[in-house]
Formats: structure tokens, sequence, C-alpha cells
């Protein structure tokens, strides 16, 4: 069991940092290809803005769906684990 513990920490440990690494990355990348996109013309500046929207929009919907459907897994699981445990004395 403490094996399980550490490795979640580290693993949690190492989203964190790739967060905190895309966090101080991606501004200036996106602004730098919104500069070159505008460069082009407003409309390549709109769309590109729209698309990274739109693709920001989406990945954030599918994290949100995957957490929720994963904390609806988990608090499912331990439900089912308390009815389970309990003596049949209890059940009624």
């Amino acid at each position: 069991m403490s094996l399980r513990k550490t490795f979640s920490g580290v693993f949690l440990i190492s989203i964190l940092a790739v967060l905190g690494l895309a966090l101080i990355l991606l501004p200036n990348w996106l602004a730098t290809n919104y500069s070159y996109a505008k460069s082009l013309g407003p409309f390549w500046g709109w769309l590109y803005i729209g698309v990274v929207g739109s693709g920001f929009f989406l990945v954030g919907c599918s994290a949100i769906w995957t957490t929720w459907k994963l904390w609806g897994a988990s608090a499912l699981k331990k439900q089912r684990r308390t009815q389970r445990n309990k003596n049949p004395s209890q059940l009624s």
C-alpha cells in the first residue's frame, strides 16, 4: 500500500510540473503564432483564435467529463464497498 501512495504522489508531482511548464511556455507560443497569423491578414488571425479557442473548449470539456465520470465511479465503488462490508442485520 505504501508503494501505491508513493507512486501516486510522484505521478501527481510530475503532472503538476508539466502543467507548470505549460503555463510558462504556452502563452508565449500562442502569442507568437497569433502575431504570425495576424501578419497574414485579419481573417487568419480570427481563424487562429477560433481554432485555438475551439480546441481549448473541447479539451477542457473532455477533462471535466473524464474527471466527473472517474469521481462518480469512485463514489459508486465506495458506496458498494460500504454496503458489502455491513453485517446482514445492518441492512434492514
